[in-house]
């Protein structure tokens, strides 16, 4: 909720008190963890995120081909809810796809610049990705699109 303040009846000095606060958007321990989350899951990889996905989610994976979500699990899924949801989602999907793909950027054929350096980039891109989608108190659809 967005703090009002009614300065009328406050001098300068106390507005400016009130206006600098922390931010609501600073967690410095929940970046830190995060940090050492990421960090465990880079050096240990899948082992690491396993013992996550238990410890944060209490859902004890043991391969990497657990973590896939089947056609028959989407299928189910669409069955649990009614087809107006659908629409709205397919709605802000669509939405969404339209606004991105004008960010989408090119590969551009490579030149040699003055110390004959060739440069170049080459936009490709991924086959597959894994996204975490948070749970909790809140559902947040937007998250996943």
């Amino acid at each position: 909720m967005i703090a009002q303040i009614d300065g009328r009846t406050m001098e300068v000095c106390q507005i400016i008190k009130l206006l600098n606060r922390p931010s609501h958007l600073d967690f410095p321990q929940e970046n830190k963890r995060v940090k050492e989350i990421v960090g465990s899951i880079r050096q240990r990889g899948l082992s690491a995120l396993l013992e996550f996905i238990q410890k944060y989610d209490g859902v004890g994976f043991t391969d990497a081909k657990d973590l896939l979500v089947t056609k028959e699990e989407i299928d189910q899924a669409y069955s649990m809810v009614p087809d107006n949801f659908i629409a709205i989602i397919e709605k802000s999907k669509d939405r969404i796809w339209r606004y991105h793909s004008r960010q989408k950027q090119n590969s551009w054929i490579s030149f040699e610049n003055d110390s004959e350096s060739i440069l170049g980039q080459k936009i490709q891109p991924m086959d597959e990705v894994g996204i975490y989608v948070p749970g909790g108190r809140a559902s947040y659809p937007s998250s996943v699109l």
